[in-house]
């Protein structure tokens, strides 16, 4: 008896550990584990209080709640067959016939509490539990018919699952089945004793602990093994071990590609004993990490990382060695591909300049007993042929410099791409040849030169005296060195002298102060009159002059041409087109009739939409737009003629004077004077010079000036010194006159002033 309860009490245990162990599970099999093992416990505490309980009344109670409980267990225990096993999962009507029997006899059983019919529980005289049977017998039996039932069903279905399924899972299937089996059996013997103790509630708990177990815990270890094995086959990693003898217990497919050793392991297991006894006092306790690199079939390099690892024994004892061969081919290409980019230019694959300033520091020190030179180039107006033909075209050109620079080279000659289109060298003076790269240079401008654009690359050379002077600064000299050629176009090649530092010194110090000089307003407007035939003034062009806080007044002629060559000079040209719109405005509320004529420089085209500009001013300052006329030299418009010429077209249309300036400097040609639709035409001062004493040169500016009146065009002729030579150009029909004859530049307060004086009529 004490034996039978303590069964009882354990049996309640175990199902309530594997009651919280399956709740913890995930998955919808591990809740119906849970669901199960739950009613499973229920039903044993109720089996364990029929046991201990001494009441009649009571044992009768809890035996009809377990023949209920029963009814609902085994509908629990079926729904989990059905889930573990997938058999009869979608077959719906063996679970409903099973909820409406349960329900029925569940109903019977709550009856049996009150009416006995089923059956009741009395108490012998020696204080057992005797149970007796009433008029229900139907009832009763039909109960037992449907648990063998149910079993036998159960049972069926674990079979056919263990005919069918894979050897390593049989038993798995076979253990529950076996549970159920031993369920069935313990259920027949019930029916038959009319004891106190039912041994079918202790196997039904035995059959929910193997339910626990088997479903949610037990993985064969053959298995286990299997998995493993197929694990390290279909790695990329390689595996070889070694027991404590040196004997090659273990390699995988790769360690045998890898190293060539086919199905015989004695070369790897000598070479692994001679390593072994080489480094054995190097691994004590912890594993080590070797790098390497091995050439596979392939014939390709593969760059691996080995971890040995010592395996250990209970009692800490060395019994094997495992290295494991981790493949690092694509990390390693990767960081080589990164340092390479780190240190190159992506496009030409030439030395960036972080790494050319660092070798040739090298190089330098090196050969410290050479002389040597740096060589830098720079293609003129590069930016153009992005524009005009496009990026590809411009990758093609800097990929053939660089192509030619680098046929120059030698273990002493380091070429690099210094940044866009600036290109660097450090030659050795045994193999400089100013001959060979000017006709280097000379190849590739005939190469890519065309009749819509003409190549040009200039290059500085710089003598290294120093070598610990800063390579940043060797280039900077040698650059400044090519820039005095830049518009000198018989030279390729220009040499570094200090006089070119002092003049680059003077640009810096020039770009360094401008943007504080202009937020200042420290450059002036300066005026310079343009007279009439008559001698009448009929309006003036616009001057800058920067009023220097220490130098004074300093003329254009000092900073014009460094801001035009860093671009700055858009900043400037629209400071000064807002200083005469501001002044037309106030002549305007005073009824000064005259006009002013500002400059436009080629970069104003790209840094400043020049319609939206010149239309915003007219509008915020309330002036008429003939008042403002726009002077723009040959030059300027031939950079993009088609493009400046509709921009300069939308101007005329809004009612602006265009001037076209400086004629007879650059590009001038009577074809140019067909092709460009201005208002005035103003003649360079150097073309007047040239034709006052030469008959023939007078003729072809009276010709000019007489065609331009033809054509629509006025014309103002610059640079006016002398009275013979304004008498000149009267006689040639000349009407407006600009030069130091009539006035120097003066600044605002001085030029009205002069209007204002008896001065003002020549």
């Amino acid at each position: 008896m004490f034996i039978v309860r303590g069964i009882n009490i354990l049996g309640c245990v175990l199902l309530g550990i594997c009651a919280d162990r399956a709740r913890r599970k995930n998955g919808e099999l591990a809740k119906s584990v849970w669901v199960y093992e739950m009613a499973a416990c229920a039903c044993a505490i109720l089996s364990t209080m029929y046991i201990y309980t001494s009441n009649p009344q009571v044992a009768t109670v809890l035996k009809s709640l377990l023949m209920a409980g029963v009814d609902w267990l085994l509908l629990l225990l079926m729904a989990f067959t059905q889930r573990y096993t997938e058999q009869f999962k979608e077959v719906r009507f063996i679970r409903n016939a099973m909820i409406v029997y349960a329900s029925l006899d569940t109903l019977f059983a709550l009856a049996n509490i009150w009416s006995k019919q089923i059956f009741y529980v009395e108490i012998t005289a020696d204080a057992q539990k005797q149970i007796y049977y009433g008029s229900w017998q139907y009832v009763r039996m039909m109960h037992s018919i449907y648990a063998v039932g149910i079993i036998a069903i159960m049972l069926l279905t674990y079979c056919i699952v263990i005919l069918k399924t894979s050897r390593f899972y049989r038993i798995r299937y076979t253990m529950i089945g076996l549970a159920f089996l031993l369920d069935g059996i313990a259920s027949i013997f019930a029916v038959r004793i009319r004891g106190e103790y039912n041994l079918s509630f202790v196997f039904f708990s035995i059959t929910s602990v193997f339910i626990y177990y088997f479903s949610l815990c037990y993985v064969p270890n053959e298995l286990l093994q299997k998995t493993f094995a197929l694990l390290i086959q279909e790695s990329n990693s390689g595996i070889i071990c070694f027991d404590n003898l040196g004997r090659c217990i273990y390699c995988n497919d790769v360690v045998k590609e890898l190293c060539q050793i086919g199905e015989d392991l004695g070369t790897i297991e000598r070479q692994y004993r001679k390593w072994y006894t080489g480094n054995k006092e190097d691994f004590v306790q912890s594993s080590i990490i070797y790098h390497t690199a091995y050439g596979g079939k392939t014939g390709k390099d593969r760059k691996f990382e080995i971890v040995v690892t010592q395996l250990h024994d209970e009692k800490d004892v060395v019994v094997g060695v495992c290295f494991t061969f981790y493949d690092r081919t694509k990390e390693q290409e990767k960081l080589e591909y990164e340092q390479y980019r780190a240190t190159h230019d992506g496009l030409t694959g030439m030395l960036n300049k972080e790494q050319f300033y660092e070798e040739t520091y090298q190089l330098l020190h090196k050969y410290s007993d050479e002389s040597f030179y740096i060589l830098y180039t720079n293609i003129e107006s590069f930016k153009f042929v992005n524009d005009i033909f496009g990026i590809a075209k411009g990758d093609e050109i800097l990929c053939r410099q660089a192509a030619s620079m680098e046929s120059y080279g030698t273990e002493k000659v380091l070429c690099a791409r210094i940044q866009g289109d600036h290109f660097a060298m450090c030659i050795p003076e045994s193999e400089f040849s100013t001959e060979r790269i000017s006709d280097a240079i000379q190849k590739i401008e005939e190469e890519f030169t065309s009749n819509v654009f003409h190549l040009r690359i200039y290059a500085g050379v710089y003598e290294v005296g120093d070598i610990e002077e800063p390579i940043s600064i060797m280039c900077d000299k040698a650059n400044i060195a090519g820039g005095t050629i830049k518009n000198n176009y018989q030279k390729r090649i220009a040499f570094y002298n200090t006089v070119q530092l002092i003049q680059s010194l003077k640009e810096k110090s020039i770009i360094g102060e401008f943007e504080c000089a202009l937020n200042k307003e420290e450059f002036a407007m300066f005026l310079q009159p343009q007279v009439d035939v008559k001698g009448q003034i009929q309006g003036a062009e616009a001057l800058v002059r920067w009023i220097h806080p220490e130098k004074g007044v300093v003329a254009p002629g000092r900073f014009m041409d460094t801001l035009e060559k860093t671009g700055l000079v858009y900043k400037l040209d629209k400071y000064m087109w807002e200083k005469a719109a501001q002044k037309l405005k106030e002549w305007k509320q005073k009824e000064i009739p005259y006009y002013i004529s500002v400059n436009i420089s080629t970069k104003d085209f790209f840094f400043l939409d020049i319609y939206e500009t010149f239309v915003q001013l007219i509008e915020q300052y309330e002036i008429e737009p003939e008042r403002l006329k726009l002077e723009i030299t040959e030059t300027t418009l031939m950079s993009d003629f088609k493009e400046n010429m509709k921009i300069l077209g939308k101007l005329q249309a809004y009612g602006f004077q265009i001037e076209i300036d400086d004629f007879g400097s650059g590009y001038s040609s009577l074809n140019m004077l067909r092709n460009i639709k201005a208002n005035v035409l103003k003649i360079d001062r150097d073309f007047l010079v040239a034709t006052e004493n030469e008959v023939r040169d007078q003729d072809i500016l009276q010709s000019i000036i007489v065609l331009a009146e033809k054509i629509g065009m006025s014309v103002i002729v610059e640079g006016v010194e002398t009275k013979k030579q304004l008498e000149m150009l009267i006689g040639m029909g000349c009407r407006l006159f600009q030069g130091y004859y009539f006035s120097k530049p003066l600044s605002v307060e001085k030029f009205e002033e002069f209007l204002n004086s008896n001065q003002h009529e020549f």
